[in-house]
């Protein structure tokens, strides 16, 4: 793969969200692949995403540059992504799992600061293509290839040839870039979201729990085939089976005291 041209008719890459994943799923290995998991993994650990719902997580990587900082952004050489890059900590060379150190966070921020780029995250109100992402996504892919020639990622067992393509490695992000931002802009990512989404898979956990022990109960009663059927609707368990009890209370009715 010597240039994206070759992948698409005419030249020019898809428009669209679902157009481009159409395109990409030809191209691209599948985003349960290693390399698909490394890059991804990465990126949230540079932009701080946190998606376990019981702990609050930072927002910082969902909020859009100010259009000050945006424009600033945006009018930056490309010069400033050659900078060099801070050492990584050789026990961050060490691991043995698919985790990500969070050093590389730290060496993330640092290289945006001395390279006066205003900002942490990408523009998600702003398409791929725009300037400030086309920056922010090539500082993205500079920290993770000096991670993966480093070693830090052998635990992914990736394919060394996708490893090095670099058309694999920014169609990976941006693919990546398209899922999130869709989120962001429908708000998916918050903790209040997560939260409800947390608290409704808890509810129906319990119901199937409460289903499978009443149809456990049914075989052992003598009832007909077709009763016991009535039961197994998972949406026939009441609500009212896993609210606990409250204290009732007397309230007072006119025609009582008459």
């Amino acid at each position: 793969m010597s240039s994206s041209q070759s992948h698409f008719p005419g030249g020019n890459p898809p428009v669209g969200v679902e157009n481009v994943n159409r395109a990409y799923s030809t191209i691209l290995p599948n985003s349960n692949s290693s390399l698909s998991r490394c890059i991804s993994a990465f990126v949230r650990v540079l932009l701080d995403i946190e998606y376990n719902a019981k702990k609050s997580p930072s927002n910082t990587w969902m909020k859009t540059p100010s259009a000050h900082d945006f424009h600033v952004g945006s009018n930056l050489p490309e010069s400033i992504i050659l900078r060099p890059i801070n050492c990584i900590p050789p026990g961050s060379l060490l691991s043995t799992s698919e985790r990500i150190a969070p050093v590389f966070q730290n060496i993330f921020i640092h290289d945006l600061s001395i390279s006066d780029f205003p900002g942490v995250t990408f523009a998600w109100d702003h398409p791929w293509d725009s300037p400030w992402n086309q920056i922010f996504a090539n500082f993205v892919l500079k920290h993770w290839r000096n991670g993966y020639t480093s070693g830090a990622f052998t635990p992914f067992f990736m394919n060394p040839v996708e490893a090095v393509n670099t058309i694999l490695q920014l169609g990976i992000l941006h693919r990546w870039f398209l899922g999130r931002q869709k989120g962001v802009q429908l708000g998916q990512f918050s903790h209040e979201s997560k939260a409800k989404k947390s608290k409704s898979e808890k509810k129906s956990k319990i119901r199937i729990q409460i289903s499978q022990h009443r149809r456990e109960t049914l075989l052992k009663l003598n009832i007909t085939a077709e009763t016991a059927a009535l039961f197994d609707n998972i949406k026939s368990t009441s609500d009212t089976e896993q609210i606990p009890p409250r204290d009732l209370l007397k309230i007072p009715l006119p025609w009582r005291s008459e």
